[in-house]
């Protein structure tokens, strides 16, 4: 049946497009989804500044799409890739498939692990309200900043997306806020909210 091979071919290609997910590092969600609501919401992303590989992918052009997530459309971005001596070969492969040498750096002495952590002055919060549920990042700050709560000034970069909405407040704050978005509601509803941590 032609609908059936159809359907194969893009339960294939949903399961590339996870790996090519995990690849680059984002985090994954563990459940199912529908073939409808697959077509209905395709993964994409719009600004990548930075890529950085734990390791050389097996195939070049796998590592080449890779790298080519940051820099896209004229915009600029780095790539960074983490290898081992052990993996010099593939490097090598690499430089000649580009045609091209890649400057290769050392990583910084393990001596430096000692000195004190650098910690943000930024915390995330996740919201589980996106667009779906009409959340604008106007409705964030208004909630944020109402009667009781933080300044403006205290509220950094906000991204919506379809299912969730992430914050950055200031790490003096980020318990009040959480607080704030916890306790409170957006678009007339409670929203469960949590602070990410890492």
């Amino acid at each position: 049946n032609r609908h059936i091979k159809n359907a194969d071919l893009n339960i294939l290609a949903a399961e590339h497009q996870v790996w090519e997910t995990t690849a680059l590092g984002l985090p994954q969600i563990n459940g199912t989804i529908d073939y409808q609501s697959y077509i209905k919401t395709p993964f994409d992303i719009d600004e990548l500044d930075l890529v950085i590989n734990h390791q050389i992918a097996p195939e070049q052009e796998v590592h080449i799409h890779r790298v080519g997530r940051t820099g896209r459309a004229g915009k600029k971005g780095q790539a960074f890739t983490l290898c081992t001596k052990r993996e010099q070969f593939k490097l090598d492969k690499l430089e000649a498939f580009l045609n091209t040498s890649l400057e290769q750096r050392e990583l910084a002495n393990p001596e430096l692990l000692s000195k004190p952590t650098f910690y943000p002055t930024m915390a995330t919060l996740q919201v589980d309200g996106g667009r779906k549920q009409k959340v604008r990042p106007g409705d964030i700050v208004g909630a944020l900043t109402g009667k009781d709560g933080i300044a403006a000034t205290e509220v950094g970069k906000i991204n919506v997306f379809e299912r969730c909405t992430y914050v950055a407040v200031t790490q003096t704050k980020a318990k009040a806020a959480l607080k704030k978005l916890s306790e409170g509601k957006l678009k007339g509803r409670s929203f469960r909210v949590r602070r990410i941590r890492g």
